[in-house]
Parts: structure tokens; sequence; C-alpha cells
């Protein structure tokens, strides 16, 4: 039934009556769902009408459009974002919805459950859990610390590939992803930041760091940022610790006055928190030398319109990250250091 239901012509209406017919109960979210599942027919702007409990007539259009694998054309990724009503969440829904290479299958945001994502018409649902019985090809996470490592998990459980814009983790955590990962047919792409100016600060650092083994990391905030260091910060201060050690002039547990103002170590890297008012997201990587200096530094603005395009290269990429973590966008712009 679900093949001929794609099957209509273009523009076609399903009547709840034929929807009925797929043995189970159904909602005007999961027949628009399964209809994205039909990877290998040609539809456009299939329209499904029903009535729900309460009589009302509803009606959904798919602006999605899936090529015929019969005709060797590529199939739209089919992808999942979680947070989707937040921040970078909701800017990266559009710039998925506006690319014809990917499909937004569903968006998971608790709060928003139900609704569908603005501009569109994709379901929100509650959990990760059940976005990936969707069946998308990869799930972004825009989420919560706490919550971002399970994710991960389940996706890779459901094997679907992951993207983590999610701030929190560090090393040893990404350690344990790629134990879970390592024989799979999935990847995993982790950014702190997938801006390309934040990615040029890491590359930028790298190279610094070859040459001067004495430095250290500055992150700032917004006032209300709940995870210190930045993800951008222990990143940055993880991948930099594997280019040279820093030299410290004065052993941390030697100093004088309140040690923890010499900020905390992240894998042998000094790396100080700002969190006030009227900052976003900067970071910034310091070399010194005697009688010279250099700073490194990314500002980003009020807009997530930065981490969209990043997001979405990533997404693009992921697949071929068969059995890997990979850690930073720049690693995708400019290959393993």
């Amino acid at each position: 039934m679900l093949t001929r239901l794609s099957r209509r012509a273009y523009s076609s209406s399903v009547s709840v009556a034929e929807c009925k017919n797929l043995g189970s109960a159904v909602t005007y979210r999961n027949i628009y769902i399964h209809a994205l599942a039909l990877k290998t027919t040609r539809l456009y702007s299939t329209k499904v009408t029903f009535k729900d409990s309460y009589n009302n007539s509803h009606s959904l259009n798919s602006v999605d459009q899936f090529e015929s694998r019969d005709e060797g054309k590529t199939t739209p990724i089919r992808v999942v974002v979680a947070g989707v009503s937040g921040w970078t969440g909701s800017a990266l829904a559009q710039g998925i919805a506006n690319d014809p290479s990917l499909v937004l299958v569903a968006g998971v945001s608790r709060k928003h459950a139900g609704s569908l994502v603005p501009n569109t018409n994709v379901p929100i649902v509650a959990t990760v859990k059940e976005a990936l019985s969707l069946k998308p090809d990869v799930l972004v996470d825009y989420t919560q610390p706490s919550s971002v490592k399970q994710h991960i998990f389940e996706s890779i459980e459901s094997n679907v590939s992951v993207i983590v814009g999610t701030s929190g983790l560090n090393a040893n955590d990404y350690d344990d992803i790629q134990q879970r990962v390592k024989n799979s047919s999935i990847g995993v792409i982790a950014s702190g930041n997938f801006s390309l100016t934040a990615s040029l600060l890491k590359q930028f650092s790298i190279m610094a760091a070859k040459y001067i083994d004495t430095y250290e990391v500055i992150d700032y905030a917004s006032f209300d940022k709940v995870d210190a260091p930045s993800g951008t910060a222990i990143e940055l201060a993880e991948t930099l610790s594997t280019i040279s050690k820093p030299r410290i002039g004065v052993e941390i547990e030697d100093m004088h006055g309140a040690k923890d103002a010499r900020g905390t170590n992240v894998k042998g890297v000094q790396v100080h928190s700002i969190r006030l008012p009227s900052y976003i997201i900067a970071c910034e990587s310091l070399f010194g030398l005697p009688d010279e200096r250099l700073t490194i530094r990314h500002d980003a603005g009020s807009s997530a319109a930065p981490y969209v395009a990043g997001t979405i290269l990533a997404i693009k990429k992921v697949q071929e990250k068969r059995g890997q973590v990979v850690r930073g966008l720049n690693t995708l712009l400019f290959g393993d250091t």
C-alpha cells in the first residue's frame, strides 16, 4: 500500500480512508513521514488529507523531492535535528529545508512536540528515540551537555550517523564514542564550533603550536552559558596539546595565592573562561615568546548563521567517515593535522 500510495500522480490527494488501509492507526504526522520514507520514487508536493477525532480536516504538502534510484540520481540525505527549537537548531532546520540535497524528516523538542518546524511541514517529536524510528541517515544534536552523549549512543545503536554541535564532551567521552562506532558503518563528526572562522582559529593555532610551546587559551561566552570551558576552548586545548605540550613558567602547585586564578588544566593547557553580559561566543589562543606574542581570536555575532553552513557540510561528509569519530570542522576543511 505504501508503494502504491507514493506513486500517485504529482500533487495528488490521499484520503484518510485509504490511509487506514495501511493496517494500523495513523496520524497525519505518521502519514507524512511514511511518504517521506519512500526513496524509490520521485515525489513532488504530495498532499495528504484526513479528519481527526474532532472531525477537523487537515492536509499536509510535502515540499521535499526524492529522485528515483532507477534514474541513477542521488537520494537526498535524511536528517533529524535534535534541539530544533534552539538558537542554532532552528536556523539549521531552515538551512536543511532549503537544501535540495537534504531532507529534514523531523525535529526534536520536548516543549514543542506535536507541532511543525516553522515554515515547513516537518513534525517535531518529543524524543530522539522517536525521531530515530523514522529511519534518518543523520542525527544532528544541538541540545544540552547532560543529554548529548546518550543521544549519540542511541543513534549508534540505530545505525545512524551523528553530527555533534553540543558542547560539554571531552576527549575521554569521545574515546568512549569511538569504541562504539569503530566497527560500524556510520560516522560521527563533532565540533565545538562549526563556523568557518572558528575552524581557522583552530587551524592557525595548530600551525603556531608547532613553533611556540608557551601558550594558553581564553574563552568568552554569554552570562548564562551553563558549561565552562566552552566546547570550542576544550577542543582547541585538547588538539594543541597533541602538537606540543605547553611549558609553564611556575608550576601551579608551586604558586602562592589562589591557584584557581591560573584557570583549569585541559590536557596540560591552561584554559580560562569568562562569562559576562554582551559576550556571545569568543575564543582566543595566546602564544608568547621573549619580547613578542601572538593572539589568534574568533568572535561570533548574534546570528546562528555562521554555524549552519559548517554543520551542513558535516552532514554531507559524515557518511564518508565510517567507523570514525572526527573532531573539528577544520579536519574536514584542511585534513588531519
